[in-house]
């Protein structure tokens, strides 16, 4: 009787903390679905997938809801993993086609409809995207050859598609002359382009639309709408690195477009080339002397490079200069900004011996250097880290903060490779586990991401420098694991 109840107990614990099935999943999966709950659902799917790399369910709700949502990134990462494993699902070709397509990868999408095509041949349905892609690379005269022979197999009910396909051929026309020759080329191809990067853009497609705008001043480096598009766009998504070989490209042509001048200025301060952003700041104000927003700019990169008298000064021009209403909390954060500088500069205070050498536990310098990081202000924090380190004391944890700047930077390698160093010496530290997650939370490395989180939220508790992080940490793990 006891071994009984035993063995009934042991079983009920057994399966409270079993892993649900794939059955299982996907019935919450599409009770998700049914109720709205799409993120949900989605990672439903994508654990029944970690589970069962091909189930059939999963491969294709799973795209379905990605375009859903417009992660289009999300969904090529993942349909790249099914095809390697399973290179026959003719349905995971066609979605990782699609998903190129949204990327603006056209290059990628083209062989991966045409292995869908190969797959099952009696299809017409990608050759509308595999036209449309030809298109955007330039091959116009494979682009026609499909558009017809889309509009000669489209069903009855692909009539809007056939709509479209024809308007194409009539746009290819164009572009290619009376001869079917491609034309004059460069210029027709980039407004063409252009026209389509504004189409993405309204879609909210903005990533896509950058990578159009790229490919379009591959062909005509001068076209300055496509400049000025690529300067916004840059801007918008923080792209910066993508974008400075085509804006400065872009400024051998037109040497006094504000917008190319403003974006160059802009993505230099934004990486921490501080004296290089000054130059190309002073080279806008010589032409235009009183914009008050490079006014600005130029005096939160003498603020953030450490020239503080010179940053005072343009603070005040810009206050001012500046009418607009609009402006006003920039106003208020000048001022703010003045009033800081004046207190810095007033005080002159001698460093102390505990200011100046930081103790094996922790210490004024190290969280100086953890609030400058925390105020975006990584070249400072950099150069306290360099200091300190150059001094011969390499405390472990300011491996872990040059990580998280290297991180914040989008240097997601550099990063990992110093938070793992700051572990090798001190495994008790919480921030590199912190950054690791983050980095893989960045690369869409779900179970990565769990694991490093799981390992931080172990020791932050006693970790001074990470308490105020637990929380926030907290909230991420649960959206990762779905509960």
């Amino acid at each position: 009787m006891v071994f009984s109840t035993l063995s009934t107990v042991v079983g009920a614990v057994l399966l409270v903390v079993a892993p649900p099935t794939t059955v299982e999943l996907l019935k919450r999966a599409k009770r998700y679905e049914r109720s709205g709950d799409v993120e949900r659902a989605l990672i439903a799917y994508e654990r029944v997938l970690e589970m069962e790399p091909v189930n059939p369910t999963a491969v294709s709700r799973l795209g379905l809801l990605y375009f859903a949502k417009g992660l289009h990134t999300r969904a090529r990462d993942r349909y790249e993993q099914i095809v390697k494993i399973a290179p026959k699902r003719s349905d995971a070709w066609y979605i990782l086609g699609f998903a190129y397509r949204k990327s603006a990868q056209c290059g990628l999408a083209i062989p991966a409809f045409l292995k869908y095509i190969s797959l099952v041949p009696e299809d017409a349905d990608p050759l509308y995207s595999l036209a449309a892609c030809y298109e955007i690379e330039g091959e116009l005269k494979r682009a026609k050859a499909v558009y017809l022979e889309y509009i000669r197999r489209a069903k009855r009910r692909d009539r809007a598609w056939v709509v479209k396909a024809q308007k194409a051929l009539v746009r290819l026309a164009t572009l290619l002359g009376p001869r079917g020759k491609r034309g004059r080329g460069g210029k027709k191809y980039a407004a063409f382009i252009y026209s389509r990067a504004v189409e993405l853009y309204r879609k909210g497609e903005k990533g896509s639309a950058l990578s159009l705008v790229l490919r379009g001043l591959s062909a005509d480096p001068s076209h300055l709408q496509l400049l000025q598009g690529l300067s916004s766009l840059a801007l918008e998504l923080s792209r910066c690195k993508s974008a400075l070989p085509s804006i400065k490209k872009g400024l051998d042509f037109h040497p006094r477009s504000k917008t190319l001048l403003y974006s160059l200025a802009w993505c230099q301060r934004n990486d921490g080339h501080y004296i290089r952003a000054a130059t190309t700041y002073k080279t806008y104000l010589a032409s235009y002397p009183h914009d008050t927003e490079v006014i600005y700019g130029l005096a939160e990169t003498y603020r953030l490079s450490g020239r503080l008298l010179d940053a005072k000064a343009l603070y005040e021009r810009y206050v001012g200069l500046e009418r607009r209403s609009s402006q006003a909390s920039w106003i208020r954060h000048a001022k703010e900004h003045i009033a800081a500088i004046t207190a810095t500069l007033r005080a002159k205070r001698p460093p102390t011996p505990e200011r100046t050498t930081p103790r094996p536990g922790g210490g004024l310098p190290f969280l100086s250097i953890k609030r400058l990081i925390a105020e975006h202000q990584f070249a400072a924090a950099a150069r306290a880290i360099t200091s300190i380190l150059g001094r011969g004391q390499k405390a472990p944890i300011l491996f872990a903060f040059h990580a998280e700047i290297y991180a914040a930077l989008g240097l997601y390698t550099k990063a990992v490779a110093l938070a793992d160093r700051a572990i090798r010496m001190d495994s008790g530290l919480a921030t590199p586990y912190r950054v690791k997650g983050v980095v893989a939370v960045k690369k869409r490395m779900r179970v990565e991401a769990l694991s490093q989180f799981k390992r931080f939220l172990a020791l932050a508790p006693s970790d001074g420098y990470e308490r105020e992080n637990i929380n926030k940490i907290k909230m991420i793990y649960k959206n990762l694991s779905g509960g």
